[in-house]
């Protein structure tokens, strides 16, 4: 029983590790936003991004170009995973990756898989809807 209640009292803690995570995001606190990443931290979605630096760094060049404010939709913990269902909204005010500002309103929706080491984010794996972000500044027809 008590190895049950240690394995759900880490799960509540790793789940509100990530929250906070998102309230650094939401509120651009950067220094606060690289305190959470692990030194050999990982990011495994459409770019390879390392160590704090690099999720500073993704973290800013995202909501440089998008201003965008990421509220959790689900939220589910397995062990040292967290799970994130979550939606981003924005409005599209800086170039990214050579597409310039349309500013447009953006919407985009994420998973987000978190592998938690030590109180800290080592890793992240995200699938996002990346057609759809392309479609609403208009880089890519919409049917």
């Amino acid at each position: 029983m008590e190895v049950l209640e240690n394995l759900l009292n880490l799960e509540d803690k790793n789940k509100a590790l990530v929250k906070d995570f998102y309230k650094a995001f939401n509120a651009r606190d950067y220094d606060e936003i690289a305190k959470y990443y692990i030194s050999d931290y990982n990011y495994n979605g459409t770019v390879q991004v390392e160590g704090p630096e690099g999720g500073v760094a993704m973290v800013k060049k995202f909501v440089g170009a998008f201003d965008m404010k990421i509220t959790i939709l689900d939220l589910l913990a397995e062990k040292d995973k967290v799970m994130v269902f979550a939606q981003g909204d924005g409005q599209h005010l800086g170039e990214f990756n050579g597409i310039q500002p349309s500013r447009k309103k953006i919407s985009i929706r994420a998973m987000i898989i978190y592998r938690i080491e030590r109180n800290q984010i080592a890793e992240m794996w995200e699938i996002a809807e990346e057609l759809n972000l392309l479609k609403q500044p208009g880089v890519v027809a919409s049917k």
